[in-house]
Parts: structure tokens; C-alpha cells; sequence
């Protein structure tokens, strides 16, 4: 499991999938197993047979049961949101920025609203280099990007930020192609 998520968004439709995926690698996204839940796989392996000998605590009288004992969840990963600003102008940078911290925190709302410990992050500069220097200084785990599937000829003429980070991240970069439209 990721302690540290961070999802570079770019306020665009194709973000829904990318919370999607990161939440799925989380763990708690409707239909995603929970923490610790046996996947089909392990299900349809039957469990080999092994007699559990309850511990008892020494000062205890008995050993604790499924209603005595404490229950043992593991915390949910944080999730950072984060969006890279780009531009030259100062009045631009601005305003690009407030459209992103309003557009994050809205993003933000349904994974507080499930228990998530969630940051959003508005970073500026050029969108590869922001984004794998603020996904290091968070101490990400995991990185969940987008890819557009762009064609060879203009991904060849534009490159891809996606790539960028991939190839200069020490982090694992998670890629999330959108489903058709």
C-alpha cells in the first residue's frame, strides 16, 4: 500500500479517472477491495487448514476475542491533488492560480468526505520539472498521471509531460489512459 498519492490534475475531463486509479491504488474507491479484503484469486484458493490457538495476554484472564479486541485498520494514504501554473505573465499567473486552488479543493471534497487525509497543491513552473520536484519534497510513493494518446508525430513535435516525469522521476509513475469518449 502508498502512504503518499500524488495526482498532478489538470482540471480537464480526463481528471475524474485519474482520482479513479489513485483512489483504487488507495484501496477504498467503490468496488476496490478494501485493505486487506482476499482478491478473487486468493477467494477461490481454499485456505489451508491450520488450528488458530488464541493468544492469552499474561494479567489477562482470557484471550481476546473479535469484540474484545482493538481493531486493526491500516490509515488511508494521503492524497495529494496538485496542478502545475505555467506562464509568463504575472496577472495570468494569478489568476491561473486561484482557478487551480478552487478547482483542487472541489476535487479534494469527496476523498475528505470518505476519511482521506487530503493536500492540494498549486505548483509553478515548467509542468515535468514542478511536478516530480513536488512530488519528491512530499515524499510521494506513488505518482498517477494521465496520458492523452496522442499521435506519434505530434507527441514526436510536443513531447509529453507525462513522459518527462517519467523518465526523470525516481518515484513510480502511475499512467492512466482516459476510456473512449
Amino acid at each position: 500500500m502508498y502512504d503518499v498519492i500524488f495526482v498532478p490534475l489538470k482540471n480537464d475531463p480526463d481528471d475524474g479517472a485519474l482520482l479513479q486509479h489513485a483512489a483504487r491504488a488507495a484501496g477504498a474507491w467503490a468496488g476496490a477491495p478494501e485493505a486487506g479484503a482476499p482478491s478473487q484469486a486468493r477467494a477461490a484458493t481454499p485456505e489451508p487448514s491450520v488450528k488458530k490457538v488464541p493468544a492469552v495476554v499474561p494479567g489477562q484472564s482470557e484471550a481476546p476475542t473479535a469484540a474484545t479486541a482493538p481493531a486493526r485498520t491500516a490509515p488511508k494514504p494521503t492524497l495529494i491533488l496538485a496542478h502545475a501554473v505555467h506562464s509568463h505573465a504575472r496577472d495570468a499567473t494569478s489568476y491561473l492560480r486561484a482557478d487551480a486552488e478552487t478547482y483542487l479543493e472541489e476535487a479534494a471534497r469527496p476523498f475528505r468526505d470518505q476519511g482521506f487525509r487530503v493536500q492540494t497543491l498549486v505548483v509553478e513552473g515548467e509542468p515535468a520539472e514542478a511536478i516530480r520536484g513536488a512530488a519528491a519534497e512530499s515524499g510521494a510513493d506513488l505518482i498517477v498521471m494521465g496520458s492523452h494518446g496522442h499521435s506519434q508525430v505530434r507527441h514526436f513535435l510536443l513531447g509529453s509531460v507525462t513522459e518527462a516525469v517519467i523518465r526523470g522521476s525516481e518515484i513510480p509513475v502511475l499512467v492512466v489512459r482516459p476510456g473512449p469518449a
